[in-house]
Order: structure tokens, then C-alpha cells, then sequence
């Protein structure tokens, strides 16, 4: 949200020079800020150092699986293909329903190890829980290298610079 703001308060005073209008747009970015800081050291100061953990590591498998897309190879036949028009959605219908269907797989799957392992400690639920969201970002990220197939077939170990980020 803060860049956002910053970002339309310098292209504000790029394109317009108009000081009132970027000076108001800079005060709600710090106010932003600090209300945010201020709401993000309470919540952080409640968690246990269980769950500070698995907030780092669920971080870092995205982040990963992040760059591990950034790294694919491209589909050779990328430049063959003509340009989205401007008015085109980015994701199409089918994409926002995969995309949704997904996570709220992966939402259902994480809830319930942890409710089936709560029995033994909140700590193990955490854990199970943890464990089974990171396999399902490690799915999401191979099946999200082709529209159409799944990330388990064969093709997954074309490239192992992608499998090496993943794992």
C-alpha cells in the first residue's frame, strides 16, 4: 500500500506539480506506515515462537517457489505467440477458477492435518500443518509451469534447475 501511495504522489508531482496533492498523498503514506508497524508488532508480539517460525519458513518456500518460476525455461514457441490486447484480462476466467480452486485446496488440506493432529499437541498440529501446506506450494509452483498440465507428469524433470529451487 505504502509504494502504491509513493508511487502516485511522485508520478503526481511528475505530471502535474501540484505540491498540495503529493504532500497529502506522502502524509497518508506515513500514516499508512505507522498504523501498519503498529498493527504488525502487536500481532507479532501474541505469536509463540512456534508460529514466528513457520511464518519465516512459509516465506522462504514461497519465495522459492517464486524464483524457481522466474528460472523455467520459456515454451519454445513463447515468441510465436501474438500479444494479450490491452483489454484482456491478465487471468482469464478459468485462470482466477484454478487459481481459487487451488488455494482453497491447499487451505482445506493444511486445516485438516492440523485438526487431525491437534489431538496430539499444538505443536504437532502446527507442525502436520506446516508440512503439508509446504508439499502444496511445492505442487502449486510445478503445476503452475503450464496452463493446461499437471505438475505431475514426466515433463517436471526436464528441468532441474527449477526441481533444485523447488526441493
Amino acid at each position: 500500500m505504502q509504494i502504491v501511495l509513493l508511487g502516485a504522489a511522485i508520478i503526481n508531482q511528475v505530471f502535474t506539480a501540484e505540491w498540495g496533492t503529493t504532500l497529502v498523498l506522502v502524509v497518508l503514506t506515513i500514516f499508512n506506515a505507522v498504523l501498519g508497524l503498529r498493527g504488525e508488532a502487536k500481532a507479532e508480539a501474541d505469536k509463540t515462537p512456534l508460529q514466528k517460525q513457520l511464518d519465516r519458513l512459509t516465506m522462504i518456500i514461497a519465495g522459492l517457489a517464486g524464483v524457481a518460476l522466474g528460472f523455467d525455461k520459456p515454451a519454445p514457441d513463447l515468441m510465436k505467440h501474438k500479444p494479450r490486447p490491452l483489454k484482456q484480462p491478465i487471468l482469464s476466467r478459468s485462470q482466477w477458477v484454478r487459481v481459487v480452486l487451488l488455494g482453497v485446496l491447499a487451505a482445506v488440506c493444511t486445516v485438516y492435518f492440523e485438526s487431525v493432529y491437534e489431538q496430539v499437541s499444538v505443536e504437532t498440529a502446527a507442525t502436520m500443518g506446516f508440512v503439508a501446506f509446504a508439499f502444496l506450494v511445492i505442487a502449486m509452483g510445478l503445476s503452475a509451469r503450464s496452463e493446461t498440465s499437471s505438475a505431475f507428469n514426466r515433463d517436471i524433470l526436464s528441468d532441474r534447475n527449477q526441481l533444485r529451487f523447488m526441493v
